[in-house]
């Protein structure tokens, strides 16, 4: 059996202090990066014709507003949790770009795209509110006004998972998201391809996410760190 979709979705979001993984990587740069790449390198054997790649990313790739400074991608000059997180988040979307790029020269008609979720209500939040997380200090304050600020506050801002999940699953499952009637008249099957969407709609990124030379350097840096080549001679 082949993959049709292939949803990299795991995240860690702005660990306080940094921390190593067993592999030696800083945490939020291998889950949030290094190991989608490994993963979608090993089984891309595995991967249908045309089959879609959804690698999930954030609005929050704009705090890397300066793009990826390669001595430091893993705070290894100096640490800082939220500008960690930004990196990853700028790692997804360059790798998508970079995917689509090297697929296509490789002749495959894969649709390679990322996405942004929104806030949605999960514990991703988890590191940067402490042992609790909002959720459960929320349900510990239903009964006085901290509680109504809390729950007003989740209604107004964070989605819940079902809601947070529509624009993967649109990525995944609309017959016409490739169609060239999506990219103004280009022939190619993969027009959308290397996009970001917000709210099931091609969104803009910042132009650090742009950046074609920070894809090629940060693929050739994921492949030399993971010991993977994956589409190497394109």
């Amino acid at each position: 059996r082949m993959i049709d979709v292939l949803m990299n979705n795991a995240g860690v979001m702005a660990v306080r202090d940094r921390e190593l993984t067993r592999d030696g990587y800083e945490r939020q740069f291998q889950s949030n990066h290094l190991g989608h790449f490994a993963l979608t390198a090993q089984i891309q054997q595995l991967l249908s014709p045309r089959a879609r790649i959804i690698n999930v990313s954030s609005s929050a790739h704009m705090i890397a507003l300066f793009g990826l400074h390669f001595t430091n991608l893993q705070g290894e000059i100096w640490y800082n949790p939220w500008l960690s997180y930004g990196y990853s988040k700028l790692c997804n979307i360059l790798f998508t770009k970079e995917l689509q790029r090297r697929s296509q020269q490789a002749g495959k008609n894969w649709f390679v795209v990322s996405s942004h979720p929104g806030a949605v209500r999960t514990d991703l939040a988890r590191h940067v509110l402490g042992a609790e997380s909002y959720f459960q200090r929320k349900e510990q304050n239903t009964n006085n006004n901290k509680g109504i600020v809390w729950r007003a506050a989740e209604l107004i801002m964070v989605r819940t998972v079902e809601r947070g999940a529509n624009t993967q699953i649109y990525l995944a499952a609309d017959p016409n998201i490739s169609n060239d009637k999506h990219v103004g008249g280009t022939s190619t099957s993969s027009g959308n391809g290397g996009k970001y969407f917000v709210d099931m709609q091609v969104a803009w990124t910042s132009f650090a996410a742009r950046n074609s030379e920070q894809a090629k350097k940060l693929w050739q840096l994921s492949e030399e760190l993971t010991g993977i080549g994956f589409l190497s001679d394109y």
